[in-house]
């Protein structure tokens, strides 16, 4: 285990997360993590849709508006946005 101490506060010791018992921590520096496990798949699917359905929506918006843009400058419009969404996911 692996003691610290926050500046008035007493020494706390720290116990790596999940802790298999009998196992040592070079060992459990090898452990893989998985995300949700047998479920991990589910997280693309979830994503997947959620692009599929802002797309649609964008195109949706594109031919509702009063004033309609060229593709070329409604894809180059759409492109900042994903760009803009990809940064801020990103930091």
């Amino acid at each position: 285990a692996i003691t610290t101490s926050f500046a008035s506060f007493a020494p706390v010791e720290l116990s790596p997360v999940l802790q298999e018992p009998g196992m040592e921590m070079e060992e459990q520096s090898d452990a893989e993590c998985q995300l949700l496990g047998k479920f991990g798949s589910f997280g693309w699917w979830v994503q997947g849709f959620l692009f599929v359905a802002c797309f649609l929506s964008l195109v949706y918006k594109r031919f509702t508006d009063e004033v309609r843009r060229p593709w070329m400058i409604w894809g180059m419009d759409i492109t900042k946005q994903g760009v803009a969404m990809c940064s801020q996911v990103a930091l």
